[in-house]
Parts: C-alpha cells; sequence; structure tokens
C-alpha cells in the first residue's frame, strides 16, 4: 500500500509498519468461538491502531487509486482485449503468466490478434483510453445487482457488451465498435479481520484474549458495508460515444435484462 502510494504521488496509503511489526506474536488462543486452541500470530495493544491504519489505508487506495475511473477504464479495456485473443484461441492462457507490461502490448497488437484486441491495445498505448459514460452505485438495487452478477460470468458480460453496441449501431445507423462499450465490474473484495488482540494485563472490563472486532467495535460487515457503497459499477466507453451512452443508457441496457427494473 505504501508503494502503490508513493508510485502515485498519493497522500494515502499510509501503514504505521514498524510499530504494527513490532505488536505481533504468537499466542494459543483459547476461545469457545474457535474449534481447537493452537498457535496463531495475535497482536498486542500497542498494535491496535497500527492494524487499524493498514485497514484505512486499504479503504483510502481503493477508493482514491484501485477503484479511481481511470484506472478501472484501462483495466476493463486490457480486460476484454485478452478475453477477446483467447476466444479466437491467438492466445493461450498459459502465455499470459509469461508476459511483462511491454511484452503484453506488443502482442495484443500482433497483426495476427483479433481486430478488437488490437484496436484496445493500440488505445491503451496511445493513452486513448475509454471514458465513463454512466455509474451505478448499489443503491439501484436491481441494476446493480444484474450488472454485478456478470463480474462472475465474463462470456456473458462481453455478450451484454456486444449486445449494446449493436443497438446503438441501429439507433445512430453507423457502425459502432464491438469494444467501444465496455462494462467495468470491480472484483467483490473481501474483507475479513480474522484478528486476536493479546493482553499482558487487560483495561477493567476486557480479557487477555480478545477478537479484534470485540476491541475495537468494528467487525467484517461495517468494512464491507463501506466498500459496497463507494464500489462503482461503471460504463465506459469509446470516447466520441460517451455522451451519447450516457443521454441513452436506460434503452441500451435495460432490454437486455428484459426490462425487469
Amino acid at each position: 500500500l505504501p508503494r502503490d502510494a508513493r508510485a502515485c504521488h498519493v497522500p494515502y496509503g499510509g501503514v504505521d509498519t514498524d510499530r504494527l511489526l513490532g505488536s505481533l506474536d504468537v499466542a494459543t488462543i483459547d476461545h469457545p468461538d474457535l474449534p481447537d486452541a493452537q498457535p496463531r500470530v495475535v497482536v498486542t495493544p500497542k498494535g491496535i491502531s497500527a492494524l487499524h491504519s493498514l485497514i484505512n489505508a486499504r479503504q483510502e487506495m481503493f477508493d482514491n487509486v484501485y477503484w479511481h475511473h481511470t484506472n478501472r477504464a484501462c483495466m476493463v479495456m486490457l480486460l476484454r482485449a485478452v478475453q477477446d485473443a483467447l476466444s479466437a484461441g491467438c492466445l493461450a492462457p498459459n502465455d499470459l503468466w509469461r508476459l511483462d507490461d511491454t511484452s503484453l502490448m506488443t502482442t495484443l497488437q500482433a497483426p495476427a490478434m483479433p481486430e478488437t484486441t488490437r484496436r484496445l491495445a493500440t488505445a491503451l498505448a496511445s493513452r486513448a483510453i475509454h471514458k465513463r459514460a454512466l455509474e451505478v452505485g448499489n443503491r439501484a438495487i436491481e441494476l446493480y445487482g444484474r450488472l454485478g452478477n456478470l463480474w462472475f460470468d465474463p462470456a456473458a458480460r462481453r455478450e451484454v457488451e456486444l449486445q449494446m453496441a449493436a443497438a446503438l449501431s441501429r439507433r445512430l445507423g453507423r457502425p459502432v465498435g464491438e469494444a467501444d462499450i465496455l462494462i467495468d465490474i470491480p472484483k467483490p473484495e473481501r474483507w475479513k479481520t480474522d484478528v486476536w488482540v493479546v493482553y499482558a494485563q487487560p483495561p477493567v472490563g476486557l480479557l487477555p484474549q480478545m477478537h479484534w472486532k470485540d476491541v475495537v467495535g468494528l467487525g467484517d460487515q461495517d468494512f464491507k458495508r463501506y466498500e459496497e457503497h463507494r464500489r462503482l459499477i461503471r460504463i465506459v466507453t469509446e470516447p466520441s460515444l460517451r455522451a451519447v451512452v450516457a443521454e441513452e443508457w436506460e434503452s441500451l441496457i435495460y432490454p437486455l435484462f428484459g426490462g425487469m427494473f
């Protein structure tokens, strides 16, 4: 987190690393909520605030860097470029781990790649990034849920993108590229703070061994709730289509889900 913050020149991602590492210990936790007593890594009281700084840093970096609309547009463009190359058999899954940033972009722009793959990779290389035409928050319950479910089915997500492009092409009376409209669905994050705090001399009212959530009053669901309110699903488009998609999004999306909104 501090590395990413420095690289992106943002004032987020601060973690009191030295204090957190210095507070780590190993203890055998014997508690009714655990199936058996066994040694595990714990934190001492001086690590409570430092651990909280780690959680806050993670939330801040997702908010301001990892989920930033430009970063996410680049991500979904790359995702679709690779997906189309894989679907066409021009790239094999086992080829991907051998590639670094430069060799991947070179590979995706090769003449043998599908036209959508080459166009997206070339756009990324020249920083002609897709623009956000629509943002959907979790309070749009039905739409957010339908679009969010596409994260688990990349082929279905791609089919919806193709259908939106085809529908807009018919509406405009001119060709719209198959990858000109993309759906960005950030991965649902896991917030799991299975951490125990061990006191040598616990304050009155506290126990020598307590779960993190009982010490600070914040549990996984609190962090998850924040994430769900900040995690946006976006429709991003080739720049020239941004305005029309922003205006016509309902007629492009709703028919694909049977109009059940």
